[in-house]
Parts: structure tokens; C-alpha cells; sequence
């Protein structure tokens, strides 16, 4: 059992997706194929799903991906979840989206393995692809990410780079906590 196999025994425990997010996308033009990385228990996998995108949802909590699934079912939603170790099996296809929420940290034991799967995500993108990124409020995080992509990817267009509000809550130790993330988007060209 992993650690997010207990922490998902909490139905919803990260709520919906950010609203920021869902306006983005709402407007957005293109819908297509969509892969969420650590998709947990489906809050923007389900979102994307139901906005018309063709999804693949991998995370390695079994439990977190069994709830996306019943949930996507009740919704009348196809979602193609995979419990797996991205991280040792690496990326299979290309996308039109790829969002990895809340998935990077970069600390120093991950930091190299973490800038791989961020390239590879990168280099998994369709032409007019979009890379969608929440990144927990820190220099030392957002630098990082954005060093890769403008150094590795100079001619992708930012369309977002913004903060946005969250508040975490855990209904059964009534814990909240209110913090931000990077909201960051880049595209790449057609």
C-alpha cells in the first residue's frame, strides 16, 4: 500500500479541480488527447474528460485510481487509468495536454528524476500541445521548471504564469490549510 493508498481511504481529499484551471480549458479551443501524471483520485482527469478530452490517467495509488474510475463511471466519463510508476515506465504516446498537478518538487533526493519526467512530458507534446503545470509556491520549485523549459524549449510560448489560491482541507482530522501554486502553462508551437 503506498502512502497515497492511505491518504485516498479520504473520498475527494484534494476537492475539484482549480477553477483557474477549468476557465482555461473551457476556453481553450482544441480538445484531443490528454494524459494527467499523478492523477491521484482523478480531480483533473475527470474535469478534462467531461470537457471532451480523451484521457489517460496514471498514478501509482491503486485505491486513487480505483475512486477515478467509479467516479468517471457514475459520470457516464471514459478515462483510461492505469495504476504505475511513471517514473520507471516513462511516457508511451503523444498528447494535445499534459498536466502534472502539485507533481513537482524537486527536492534533492527526486530533483533529477523529476527534471526527466518534465522533459519527457515535454517531449511527449503534440505541435500546438499544451504543457499545464501546478508547482507549489517556491522559488527554488518554479525556477527549476522553468529553467528546463526555457532553456531545453526557448520557442515555447508562456500563456500562463500566474498564482492561484488553494485551500486543503481534510474533513476527518478537520486540518485546513491554505496555500498557492504556480499556475504554468506553455505551448508548443505547431
Amino acid at each position: 500500500m503506498t502512502t497515497y493508498d492511505q491518504h485516498y481511504q479520504e473520498s475527494h481529499l484534494f476537492g475539484d479541480p482549480y477553477p483557474e484551471f477549468v476557465e482555461f480549458i473551457q476556453q481553450w479551443p482544441t480538445r484531443g488527447d490528454a494524459l494527467d501524471l499523478g492523477c491521484g483520485q482523478g480531480r483533473d482527469a475527470l474535469m478534462l474528460a467531461a470537457l471532451g478530452f480523451h484521457v489517460t490517467a496514471i498514478d501509482a495509488s491503486q485505491v486513487g485510481v480505483e475512486q477515478m474510475m467509479a467516479e468517471a463511471k457514475a459520470r457516464g466519463l471514459t478515462i483510461n487509468g492505469m495504476v504505475a510508476d511513471f517514473y520507471a515506465t516513462g511516457i508511451d504516446g503523444n498528447y494535445d495536454l499534459i498536466v502534472l498537478d502539485a507533481m513537482l518538487h524537486f527536492e534533492e533526493a527526486d530533483r533529477e528524476q523529476e527534471l526527466g519526467l518534465l522533459q519527457q512530458a515535454a517531449e511527449h507534446l503534440n505541435p500546438g500541445g499544451l504543457l499545464c503545470l501546478f508547482i507549489h509556491k517556491s522559488a527554488h520549485k518554479e525556477r527549476t521548471a522553468k529553467e528546463l523549459i526555457a532553456n531545453r524549449h526557448p520557442d515555447w510560448p508562456v500563456l500562463v504564469d500566474r498564482y492561484i489560491d488553494y485551500l486543503y482541507e481534510e474533513k476527518a482530522s478537520d486540518f485546513r490549510t491554505k496555500m498557492q501554486f504556480n499556475m504554468f502553462f506553455v505551448q508548443r508551437p505547431a
